[in-house]
């Protein structure tokens, strides 16, 4: 195997434990949202946090979200250019040889 494909081989693992972090903080937060809904509510139906609020709650979570998907590619990215570059050099003290 070469140093290229384990760099892809752990770069997809790592993309695939980034999604599944994401995958599982989405799955949480429905969770807790489900269960303060069900326990806030007020008994007419009625709840005590006003829709606007939930709607900004929910957008400024999926920013935060993106924000750690975004810090995951990029560190992804620099490990990925670096096992390049290392593979690249390696080939090039291989050919003056």
């Amino acid at each position: 195997m070469s140093s290229t494909d384990n760099a892809a081989e752990q770069y997809t693992e790592l993309f695939e434990q980034g999604q599944k972090a994401f995958l599982d903080a989405v799955d949480n937060w429905s969770r807790a949202a489900r269960y303060t809904f069900d326990r806030f509510g007020t008994s007419s139906g009625t709840p005590l946090v006003a829709p606007e609020v939930i709607l900004d709650q929910v957008f400024d979570f999926a920013v935060k979200i993106l924000e750690v998907q975004r810090d995951v590619s990029r560190r992804l990215l620099a490990a990925a250019t670096e096992a390049s570059d290392a593979t690249a050099a390696v080939a090039k003290a291989s050919a003056e040889r």
